[in-house]
């Protein structure tokens, strides 16, 4: 992946909802979480044959690529997707590689793992297999765990590192020192269901879910309209249940709506 950067700078298409920092390896657009100028960045790197790099979250992420996939819209040749926040679902990122394919685009996607009070992308992933194992990005950056959970720290300027801070999340450590995040049991069934989600789905739904009379319901994207019980059209479920494309999906504990 590396390799592709090496000749010209990549455009780097920001779309997360917080600060990261800054980008001297590439040319930086910051979208403000504006779908229409992601869409036009997009289409930027096509016209000038360079690497788009697109960061965000999971779900917002797929939401731009899958309405720069309705639009018509030319594609770069080559798309690098870094995305955290929370897991990706496997079933979603095969869903992106295969729909960008079918517009003659490589998407390749490195999984994140960071805290604010430390620092962006401390740890970073990519998928072998299904599963997700976190290495730290360098030797700047010292991971170890408590009790199961996962401890960060930096080394700041002049060598010093800052003191572990308690992350909250909690990992198991394979044999080779990567860690695989332990996640909660509200979450872990969701990523259960959304795991057997097909292409068409990922296609037609966001991602969100929520609780209606005791069973799960999940959210169409804006471009659809729901053909099923169990989902809810776009805006009525932000309505209901207040969601926004700032905030991380409740998988943990789905709000109830009526």
């Amino acid at each position: 992946m590396v390799e592709r950067l090496q000749d010209r700078p990549p455009l780097i298409i920001n779309s997360y909802p917080a600060t990261l920092g800054e980008f001297a390896f590439g040319i930086a657009i910051d979208t403000y979480l504006s779908p229409r100028t992601a869409s036009r960045a997009l289409w930027l790197a096509q016209q000038e044959g360079l690497t788009a790099v697109l960061l965000g979250q999971p779900l917002f992420a797929a939401e731009l690529l899958f309405g720069h996939r309705r639009s018509g819209a030319p594609w770069p040749a080559e798309v690098i997707l870094a995305t955290g926040g929370y897991v990706m679902p496997a079933t979603l990122e095969q869903a992106l590689e295969r729909e960008l394919a079918a517009a003659g685009t490589r998407l390749s996607v490195i999984h994140f793992y960071g805290a604010a009070e430390v620092d962006a992308g401390c740890l970073l992933a990519r998928r072998a297999g299904g599963r997700l194992v976190y290495y730290p990005r360098g030797e700047d950056v010292s991971v170890s765990l408590n009790g199961g959970q996962v401890l960060l720290a930096r080394q700041q300027e002049g060598g010093i590192w800052s003191e572990p801070f308690e992350t909250g999340d909690f990992a198991v450590e394979n044999a080779d020192g990567g860690l695989e995040l332990v996640q909660a049991a509200g979450t872990k069934a969701a990523l259960a269901r959304l795991e057997l989600w097909t292409r068409d789905e990922w296609l037609r739904r966001t991602g969100w879910l929520a609780m209606k009379h005791g069973e799960i319901v999940a959210q169409v994207r804006a471009s659809s309209w729901p053909t099923a019980p169990e989902e809810i059209e776009y805006y009525d479920f932000a309505r209901l249940t207040g969601m926004t494309w700032l905030d991380k999906p409740r998988w943990f504990d789905p709000p109830a709506i009526e």
